[in-house]
């Protein structure tokens, strides 16, 4: 459930120690950290909180241990383009998620590691190289503009327009990257 409810957000509340800012975020699908932009402040403080989608005590709420990356090494900060563009913050971090909590559910390191990530990258060029399949994507995410697909996993597709990102959920759990096509297949209209 909260790896479901995760995924299908791009956007939170940080809340460092008093600090709150809306944060974007996307998950690494190899490791299941999250890859996010701070501010300088933020890395001394003592705790992080990310709440999606907002600031409420129904919100999916992530315990986070962020340390900065080097965008220009580090493959997570190319992923963040793919689904932001840049940040305006000057530090990139990856965040390891130490606990989760969904109204009185508590996860303690949750395995957000997507099954099919090695499989992403065939799989985006097969979707993204299909025409009708980004055109069918585009009318229903009710895009003015053409998609493009940019993240992949058993639970669903990930897609960016000129509105940002957009979760695609699959009606189930695909067993495997044809099963995975097939459902988006029968998803889209």
């Amino acid at each position: 459930m909260t790896l479901r409810l995760l995924r299908l957000r791009y956007l939170g509340v940080l809340r460092c120690d008093a600090v709150v800012s809306p944060t974007p975020f996307v998950i690494d699908p190899a490791s299941g950290e999250l890859i996010l932009p701070l501010a300088r402040r933020d890395l001394d403080a003592s705790e992080h909180v990310l709440h999606t989608p907002d600031e409420s005590d129904s919100s999916l709420q992530l315990l986070l241990d962020p340390r900065p990356i080097d965008p220009r090494a580090d493959p997570g900060a190319d992923r963040f383009a793919a689904f932001h563009g840049t940040s305006g913050l000057p530090i990139l971090a990856r965040a390891r998620v130490l606990a989760t909590r969904l109204a009185a559910e508590v996860l303690d390191e949750p395995d957000l590691r997507a099954r099919l990530h090695l499989d992403e990258p065939r799989i985006l060029r097969s979707i993204n190289t299909d025409l009708d399949l980004r055109a069918r994507a585009a009318r229903f995410l009710g895009a003015t503009a053409s998609v493009v697909f940019v993240g992949a996993d058993e639970l669903g597709v990930d897609a960016r327009g000129t509105s940002g990102p957009w979760r695609i959920p699959l009606p189930r759990e695909a067993a495997d990257p044809a099963d995975l096509l097939a459902l988006l297949r029968e998803t889209l209209p």
